[in-house]
């Protein structure tokens, strides 16, 4: 079975209740992101990656191929053509599910450090189990050491499953971090944000939580405001529940516009 295939049939399986009222009502009716049990199925799956055992994780599954993101080296190698050595701030990165995904690539880019921001057990199965001198994690955005800013903020399969979705995104814009790259996103055309329960497959973890569907132009706008310029605009793969609904699984890449030259920008 084809990488293609494998992505459509797990996501095939995923189902959204709604749209709800709220995002308290989602909350009340899911199980959420605490259990234990989740945590110990992504620390399995994520050493058996560090042990050389598996390519990558994603979502608690050791994946046996490996598979590039195109979007995130595209954003990565943006970064790199900035600032070498670069840095990159991955905001809800699990255990480093993207980094080890990418790490051959990541070997040859002059990468300084790749810092994952996680709630506080993810930080702390991180820190004993997985920091290699280059990949670290902290529990706050707030705690990311200053002297070593962001070249690269990642945000990928993660804003949509935050109840204020914006406001770690601000928080890198108004850091002006030269590049931000939104990723594997629920998205709607529609202008205003909706509410569901998302339905995790059993064959996955047995879990269900509230999650949104994004508003684009609340994003665009956002980049808009801060100074910055899209560069890409893309759908990452179908995700048929998310469709059903008139959204998009997708993301932005965008490059502040004190890195960019006036003709990219359109500004004087």
């Amino acid at each position: 079975m084809g990488i293609k295939s494998r992505l459509l049939r797990r996501y095939r399986d995923t189902r959204l209740e709604g749209p709800l009222p709220s995002w308290a009502a989602a909350q009340s009716r899911s199980s959420g992101y605490n259990d234990p049990a989740i945590l110990s199925r992504v620390l399995e799956a994520a050493m058996s990656v560090k042990r050389g055992e598996a390519a990558f994780e994603r979502d608690s599954v050791a994946k046996e191929s490996p598979e590039i993101q195109w979007q995130i080296i595209g954003a990565v190698g943006v970064a790199r053509a900035l600032e070498e050595p670069f840095t990159v701030l991955d905001f809800g990165g699990s255990l480093g599910s993207l980094y080890f995904q990418h790490r051959e690539i990541l070997r040859i880019m002059n990468l300084k450090s790749w810092t994952v921001v996680e709630q506080a057990h993810y930080v702390a199965a991180g820190q004993e189990f997985l920091s290699d001198g280059t990949l670290g994690f902290q529990a706050n955005i707030e705690n990311v050491p200053s002297d070593e800013p962001a070249t690269l903020a990642i945000f990928s399969s993660v804003l949509h499953y935050l109840e204020d979705y914006l406001s770690p995104l601000r928080h890198v814009l108004n850091n002006q971090t030269p590049i931000v790259c939104i990723d594997r996103t629920f998205l709607t055309s529609s202008k205003d944000a909706l509410v569901f329960m998302q339905i995790v497959p059993p064959n996955i973890y047995t879990a269900s939580y509230p999650c949104w569907l994004i508003p684009e132009t609340e994003i665009l706008g956002l980049f808009s405001e801060a100074g910055y310029t899209v560069v890409a605009n893309y759908v990452n793969d179908p995700f048929p529940a998310v469709n059903a609904r008139g959204g998009t699984f997708g993301g932005f890449i965008a490059v502040s516009d004190e890195c960019l030259s006036p003709d990219v920008t359109g500004r004087a």
